[in-house]
């Protein structure tokens, strides 16, 4: 009997989004089980070879949206980069994709935070939830970035987009994240944006 090994921190988001840490050869069959079509990476750590070997083989669509963490006092995520991984997580097109980060703590929080604003969630609720997968590495920053981003970003239709999308927002259609660049795997560098 095979054993199947979540990727740590993993959970379902919604229906067709999943969130983790970042995916290692032991969650291969963990994942195949989800039927994984897209990898939404939000930390800039390349995929050992037997797991990039493994998303060739199954096709699956890497879509690279760095997060730059919030830091005090000057540093913060990069909205258009923020809005662009959301409209990518709620393209139905892209499902099941597992968003994830190194640990899925901080970055993953914040961007399933503002996921959570999206869908109507009380900010108490989506405190706790980020609370609860960042543990100690929870930030007061995180948190007033999840209360303050401008949910009007991640709804805009982009103009770059093929099709419309297929959730209750418009989606970006799987393309690149602003700064992106022409590659196998989907790629933005995110610079750090002044506050």
């Amino acid at each position: 009997m095979a054993l199947f090994a979540p990727p740590l921190n993993f959970a379902l988001v919604s229906p067709g989004v999943y969130r983790s840490g970042f995916p290692t050869r032991h969650n291969l069959g963990f994942l195949q089980t989800l039927g994984i079509r897209t990898l939404l990476r939000i930390e800039d750590c390349a995929y050992p070879v037997e797991l990039q070997d493994w998303i060739e083989s199954v096709g699956i669509q890497v879509v690279d949206c760095i997060l730059t963490p919030n830091q005090e006092p000057f540093f913060t995520m990069d909205h258009s980069i923020v809005a662009t991984a959301l409209r990518t997580a709620l393209d139905r097109h892209e499902h099941p994709v597992l968003i994830h980060s190194l640990r899925g703590q901080q970055r993953a929080g914040v961007l399933v935070g503002c996921l959570r604003r999206l869908q109507r969630w009380s900010l108490a609720a989506i405190f706790e939830e980020y609370r609860r997968y960042a543990g100690p590495s929870s930030s007061l920053l995180d948190l007033q970035y999840i209360e303050l981003f401008d949910l009007s970003l991640a709804q805009q239709q982009s103009a770059a987009s093929p099709r419309g999308g297929d959730s209750g927002i418009s989606s970006g259609g799987g393309q690149d994240c602003p700064g992106g660049e022409p590659s196998s795997s989907k790629k933005a560098d995110a610079a750090a944006e002044p506050m």
